[in-house]
C-alpha cells in the first residue's frame, strides 16, 4: 500500500473506515504509521488521531477525520488549561503530553494546506 496525501476522500469517517485502515496497517512500516495517525508513541502502542482511509490500494486523507481528530485535540488543550491536569501530564481525551500535541496539530495543519490546494484546483 501507498501514501497519497494528494487525494482527499469527502467520505463520511466512521468506525468501518478505522477499521479498515487499522486492518490494513498490520505489519505496516513506522512511516505507514506515523502517516496514518497523527501521533504515534516511539514503540508504537500508543497511536491517536487516525485521519487516512483506504481507497484503491492506497492510504488518502480523510477529511472528515483531519478536522475531528484536531477538534478533539483543541478541547484537549482548552481542559488543560482550565487546570484540570498539570503541565506535564497527559491529557485525558489524547493521552499525549502538550509537546506531543502540538507536533500531532502541526501534521494535521499540514493535511489542511493540502486540502485547501485541492480544493483551489477542483474549482478551477
Amino acid at each position: 500500500m501507498r501514501i497519497n496525501n494528494q487525494r482527499i476522500s469527502d467520505l463520511a469517517w466512521d468506525d468501518e473506515a478505522r477499521v479498515e485502515l487499522e486492518q490494513a496497517l498490520g505489519g505496516a512500516s513506522r512511516e505507514m504509521l506515523d502517516e496514518a495517525y497523527c501521533y504515534v508513541s516511539k514503540d508504537g502502542s500508543l497511536r491517536a488521531g487516525p485521519h487516512h482511509e483506504v481507497r484503491d490500494g492506497m492510504m488518502v486523507v480523510n477529511r472528515d477525520a483531519v478536522y475531528g481528530c484536531a477538534s478533539r485535540m483543541r478541547e484537549s488543550a482548552e481542559r488543560a488549561t482550565e487546570g484540570a491536569w498539570g503541565e506535564g501530564r497527559p491529557y485525558e481525551e489524547t493521552h499525549l503530553r502538550r509537546s506531543d500535541r502540538v507536533k500531532a496539530l502541526q501534521h494535521l495543519g499540514r493535511h489542511m494546506k493540502d486540502m485547501e490546494k485541492v480544493a483551489m484546483y477542483a474549482g478551477e
